[in-house]
């Protein structure tokens, strides 16, 4: 048995390891001391004068941020009035031993942003004060307070009551918000001073097991010892590192790790001993014991893990750190590298996050290299060949194989510390929920049996036809070739050329244009345009078919093949811990307007001119799209198009630097401007003093290799340059472009001739014939264009590009501004800035009339930063109709550009809606096998159900009980109001108008809202919503005391049996913020329906799941869609399982007060796109004959 340490060298915080540095009034370390208007290096305030001896170790230090504009003034840290005082008050409050204050940074930084350098430069004198002081406990404020002590940004709002350790001083350090940061609002000042007393007076928890042992399973006498030490504990925590996605051929289970409730070390198989069947055996023993409870973080992968690996299931489960954490506090980051500083283990993963980095380059380069040059790395070839099979070499997914790569000893000490530390947290939230009942009793008769409830729904999958995928393929080839005929009839042209559209549209057959574009005022040709022409001609009908058909084959047939595992089935992944409200997340469209330009290796491209409505247009396969991963910008080929009618609003949100048109759904990566965390918002609720990335870092292949004088001759030619016999003439009056082309043909050997002055004061210079300038021909073309070849230069060649390029046609001293005649050139510059980390827009300057030269120009602003404040963005509904487009790319993030605003944001993939023919089809690949069934059982206006429980309205309860449909029992309430007409009368459209507003009045959207959905007047959209609540009071009165009750208490439930069961807090419902302050209101009753709503659904699943189990049905769940459990039966017990299903989903007991009836409706099929409603299940046979009759 061998014994590894579990850390490889103590885990000393930078502020330990730091050099000391004394106090120096004249530093110049970093720039912020240019900023200082009274002092330079503020010291720190430990209760002595400089240079006397410092006699009171042992108190507390309190590390802030940086200082104040009165720290400034005073020349001591966290003396400001706002922020300063009331904390030191506070503190003499509850401490009464001695008190050091310091800062992150000693300088007052004016309206600079801060940076991690400042706080690097600053640490010495920080290690000094720590060291002079000797503190028992630490006490740091806010994300850079955090890192100054500890190199880690904390947010307090995520990892409340977490702390670190300084290894050296065995001191706690206490992470809390920054006392300006609480400041407004009520709730977090009454936390905050709630936080600050148990830091200053709790005891000082034991020390992190830093110098724990992992014992490595060698033998399998080493395995017999470990499974009887695991067997005395109440449960055993258990990770597994694994290489490959779960149910994949590439699938390797690397090392599983295990340690018992509470112990210090940790017993862990390795490769050898997981390849060694006999030592194997015993681990499988050990998941499979029903005495041994086990737990983990996000312990469904774990369970599956095991499940591909070992072939056992792992059983019992008694805990999931990720899921209890976000029962216990909703807004809560979950992931295991926060959650650890609830335990003082934070940083555990960067010795192993620093070698997955090394990995993920080494297979990234041997999967883009010729086989022979490949290098001789054990299990390599199959990696190599998964990642050319998928084409993708991003670095997410390189990550699931890299994980093979990384040494043995830093993996094995990777995943024994996730183990360790996972237990140590199961324990802290152990003791959490106890202190909480109703979160206790939820947990345990809900949330803790969806763990194996979706554990097996994933390992089971889905069947799919993989010969139906290849002739759903065929079959959509045919239509595209025949609807291809039909369009051609009117001549041969590119059906995905906008000109050539035009020409047969507007010339040819002389229709009449609907619209003009805003960019280029020319007919549009969207697919609003196409089908309102299509009543004056057959032609853009057909352009329609022809679109439709390319998107189903090109986003949803030809990439499935590449889902579908060895079983023949596709096995999803579910997120538990998905909204806030506590439903599980889902893809929801995610998409942007036409007139958004995508980023792709071509160069910038409209959305509506890239993508038909039908899909990704055949003539551009080769064109691959920029995705944003972690600051890291690579291009891929798109993994999924999407080019969707929206009749609905879209949010625009704009300012000076932001210009975003999108679904409200759509995901916007902001960064947090002060902690640097990144955020996914919904547009709709798109935060103010959040940070918009504009840019990101790209490294280039390096294919392309030009040196920083060629380089320099490249910027000059295109800029000022003249081919003439095969050489370049150049003329200028500036001595400093001179001087710079006169150097870099010096160094370049470039022969070359000089004229001084010309009759114009001009100097002439000829560059004469040769190789390297045959080379910039070649590459800038007759024209002198920029192109996609600057994609191929390295990132330090294109780094120097987008400085050079100023200084030939920009802004030479202040380096912000660039200009061009030509549109190309302008946008190929902004792109270089883009990838290289700096924020550029574009714009189209036109000079007045007088001015000479009145042409217009290309102009890129440029700043260096990455980003824009999203601070006085107007966010505002804009009513839409027609297509809304999108792109998937497997980091989620792509870059765009809308009126030559840049900005990262998120991308989208989702299936055809269900009921059309496009969803039909999408859909009927997915199969119940030979002898088998698939049953559909969706609850019927679910959320509408647990509004009448929840707030007791008897109107809409008896509209249930009656069993009418709710929307058209609304439309009937109000016919006469609204429409003049008798109740008798109303037809579909007048349903669906109350079909919006009922879940409109439910979700808090606004009358202007609703006006803009519903297009009508505000006035009347107001009256609408007097009429419909005036027939449900008791509704209105319930919504208005949830509302009064979040005011008052910050927080809003969801319901379970009558009683409270899950919290979110929400906070901002007291925020000055009107965005916050109104997403939070309406939070208050949105959360508790929609989150009941979604307990009804989890809890059916669980149920059902583990009665398939107890009466040993030849049946199981493959699939669940919102509402709905798809469930693959065998043909014998149909009935059974259809009467026990809909017995489980109906029979529950009401969420509040009011009993109100569920309801379950039921299909049945072979196919999933070809499913009937079964009225009766005991003829469910003649239902599907006579369905697929029809």
């Amino acid at each position: 048995m061998k014994a590894l340490p579990l850390y490889k060298d103590p885990p000393f915080a930078p502020v330990e390891t730091s050099a000391f540095l004394e106090r120096d009034g004249e530093c110049d370390r970093c720039d912020l001391h240019k900023e200082a208007r009274h002092h330079i290096c503020i010291p720190a305030d430990d209760g002595t004068d400089e240079g006397e001896v410092f006699t009171n170790q042992g108190g507390v230090l309190v590390v802030g941020e940086g200082p104040a504009r009165e720290d400034d003034s005073e020349g001591r840290p966290l003396a400001d009035r706002m922020g300063g005082a009331y904390l030191r008050s506070l503190v003499d409050q509850h401490y009464q031993g001695h008190v050091s204050y310091d800062l992150g940074t000693r300088c007052w930084n004016g309206k600079l942003i801060l940076e991690e350098d400042y706080f690097d430069r600053c640490r010495p004198y920080l290690a000094n004060t720590v060291a002079r002081v000797e503190p028992s406990r630490v006490i740091a404020l806010g994300a850079w307070g955090a890192y100054a002590v500890t190199g880690r940004k904390i947010r307090n709002s995520t990892c409340r009551r977490g702390y670190g350790w300084l290894y050296e001083y065995d001191a706690p350090v206490y992470f809390l918000s920054s006392p300006h940061e609480v400041r407004g609002n009520r709730f977090l000042r009454e936390q905050f001073e709630s936080d600050l007393e148990w830091a200053l007076t709790a005891p000082i928890p034991k020390a992190p097991p830093f110098k724990s042992i992992v014992n490595i399973v060698e033998t399998y006498e080493d395995a017999l010892i470990a499974a009887r030490d695991l067997e005395q504990y109440p449960w055993v925590t258990f990770d597994c590192e694994t290489s490959g996605p779960l149910f994949d051929a590439t699938f390797t289970l690397l090392c599983v790790a295990l340690c018992g409730k509470g112990a210090n070390d940790t017993w862990l198989w390795g490769r050898a001993a997981l390849n060694d069947p006999r030592i194997a055996k015993v681990l499988a023993r050990i998941m499979t014991n029903p005495k041994i409870k086990k737990g983990g973080q996000n312990i469904k992968f774990d369970i599956l893990a095991i499940w591909c690996g070992l072939h056992v299931w792992c059983a019992p489960t008694v805990y999931d750190t990720r899921l209890q954490r976000k029962l216990i506090f909703a807004e809560a980051d979950a992931k295991l590298e926060t959650m650890a500083e609830l335990i003082g283990m934070g940083g555990h993963k960067l010795e192993a996050q620093d070698a997955l980095k090394l990995a993920v380059k080494e297979l990234r380069k041997a999967s883009t290299t010729p086989d022979e040059e490949r290098p001789a790395l054990d299990r390599l070839p199959a990696m190599v060949e998964a990642v050319i099979r998928l084409n993708d070499t991003s670095g997410d997914t390189l990550k699931k194989w890299a994980y093979a790569l990384i040494p043995d000893d830093i993996l094995y000490r990777y995943n024994a510390r996730d183990t360790l530390s996972t237990d140590r947290l199961a324990i802290h939230l152990e003791e959490e929920l106890e202190e909480e009942p109703e979160l206790e009793h939820h947990w345990e008769i809900g949330v803790r049996r969806a763990i194996n409830a979706f554990a097996r729904i994933e390992a089971n999958g889905i069947a799919i036809s993989e010969d139906g995928v290849h002739a759903f393929n065929k079959l959509l080839k045919h239509q595209i070739d025949e609807a291809t005929v039909k369009i051609y009839a009117y001549g041969e042209f590119n059906p995905n050329s906008t000109p050539q559209i035009r020409e047969i549209l507007f010339k040819k057959l002389r229709l009449r244009p609907v619209k003009k574009t805003k960019g280029t005022k020319q007919p549009s040709t969207d697919a609003a345009s196409l089908e309102v022409l299509s009543k004056q001609h057959a032609f853009p009908g057909d352009l329609l078919v022809y679109r439709k058909l390319c998107k189903l084959k090109s986003v949803y047939a030809e990439p499935m093949i590449t889902f579908i595992r060895a079983d023949g089935r596709v096995h999803p992944t579910f997120n538990l811990d998905g909204a806030r409200s506590g439903r599980g997340s889902c893809n929801e469209p995610n998409c942007f307007d036409g007139q958004t330009e995508l980023l792709t290796n071509t160069g910038w491209i409209r959305f509506d001119e890239l993508i038909c409505s039908t899909g990704w247009p055949t003539k551009r396969k080769d064109v691959s799209v920029a995705q944003w991963s972690n600051g890291v910008i690579s291009f891929v080929p798109p993994t999924g198009v999407i080019a969707k009618r929206n009749n609905d609003t879209l949010v625009h949100i704009s300012n000076q630097h932001i210009d975003l048109m999108a679904t409200p759904d759509h995901r916007c990566l902001l960064r947090h401007r002060k902690t640097g965390e990144l955020r996914v918002f919904r547009a709709a609720d798109y935060p103010e003093d959040w940070q918009q990335l504009n840019a990101g870092d790209y490294d280039g292949p390096g294919t392309l290799k030009m040196s920083d004088a060629m380089l320099t001759l490249l910027c000059a030619t295109q800029a000022d340059g003249n081919w003439h016999d095969s050489g370049i003439d150049f003329s200028f009056m500036k001595a400093r472009k001179i001087a710079r082309l006169v150097q870099c043909l010096q160094v370049l050997g470039i022969p070359y001739s000089m004229n001084e002055l010309d009759s114009r004061g001009r100097t002439r210079i000829r560059v004469k014939q040769s190789q390297m300038v045959a080379e910039l021909h070649s590459l800038l073309g007759k024209d002198k264009h920029f192109g996609s070849w600057l994609l191929d230069l390295d990132r330090a060649a294109l780094d120097f590009f987008a400085e050079e390029v100023f200084l030939w046609d920009g802004c030479a001293t202040r380096m912000n501004h660039y200009a061009s005649a030509v549109k190309q050139n302008a946008d190929w510059v902004q792109i270089a800035l883009v990838l290289t980390g700096r924020r550029a827009n574009t714009r189209v300057y036109i000079p007045s009339e007088t001015a000479w030269g009145s042409l217009p120009s290309h102009q890129v602003d440029v700043s260096h930063r990455d980003n824009s404040l999203t601070t006085n963005a107007e966010v505002q509904s804009t009513p839409h109709t027609g297509l809304v487009y999108c792109v998937s790319v497997p980091s989620g993030f792509i870059v765009v550009r809308r009126n030559g605003k840049v900005m990262v944001t998120g991308n989208c993939q989702n299936i055809p809606r269900a009921g059309t023919p496009m969803g039909k089809l999408s859909r009927d690949i997915f199969i119940a096998p030979d002898g088998m069934k698939l049953v559909e059982l969706d609850y019927s206006q679910l959320e509408l159900r647990v509004a009448a429980m929840l707030s007791g309205d008897l109107v809409m309860r008896q509209i249930f009980v009656d069993g009418h449909d709710y929307h058209q029992r609304t439309a009937e309430l109000i016919s006469q109001l609204k429409w003049k007409i008798d109740p008798s009368q109303v037809k579909k459209e007048h349903r669906d108008v109350a079909k919006t507003f009922n879940f409109g009045l439910l979700y808090g959207m606004t009358d202007e809202g609703m006006a803009a959905r519903l297009k009508c007047p505000v006035e009347e959209a107001a009256m609408l919503r007097a009429a419909i609540m005036g027939k449900f009071h008791q509704l209105d009165r319930w919504i208005q005391r949830m509302l009064r009750e979040a005011r008052e208490s910050g927080v809003t439930y969801t319901y379970w049996a009558g009683k409270k069961a899950r919290r979110r807090p929400l906070y901002g419902v007291n925020s000055s913020e009107n965005r916050l302050r109104s997403n939070a209101e309406n939070s208050s009753y949105n959360t508790p329906v929609q989150g009941s709503a979604a307990d009804f659904c989890l809890f059916s699943l669980c149920e059902i799941v583990e009665w398939i189990d107890r009466e040993q049905l030849n049946a199981k769940v493959v699939l669940t869609v919102h509402d709905s459990i798809i469930i693959e039966v065998i043909d014998s017990q149909v009935k059974k399982v259809i009467n026990g299903a809909k017995r489980i989903m109906e029979s529950w007991p009401s969420a509040g007060k009011l009993d109100v009836p569920l309801k379950a409706d039921v299909k049945l099929g072979q196919t999933w796109g070809s499913l009937v409603e079964i009225k009766d299940s005991s003829k469910w046979r003649e239902a599907l004959a006579a369905g697929e009759k029809k």
